[in-house]
């Protein structure tokens, strides 16, 4: 039976953790419906269950690539030269 949860739970069910609050839940029904009766549900009909989000299709343009984390240290560590100013003759 779906139930559409109205309360935190904490805790595991079957190793995995109970889903947050108004996320709805697959239960033996008679579970959902002592759930039901304590406050902690509410009957979800089996079309209305949500449905779970659709994954969103990776982005074609490739990341660009990180500067190799050595080559940044030794150019943060090289010391920048002075411009040396023409000699007056």
């Amino acid at each position: 039976m779906k139930l559409k949860l109205t309360v935190d739970i904490s805790g595991s069910r079957n190793g995995l953790p109970w889903p947050p609050r108004g996320e709805v839940v697959d239960l033996p029904e008679p579970e959902a419906r002592d759930m039901i009766a304590a406050g902690q549900g509410e009957a979800v009909a089996a079309k209305a269950a949500k449905a779970p989000a659709p994954t969103p299709e990776p982005d074609p343009t490739p990341e660009p690539e990180a500067p190799d984390a050595r080559a940044q240290a030794r150019a943060a560590l090289t010391p920048t030269r002075k411009a040396r100013s023409p000699r007056a003759k």
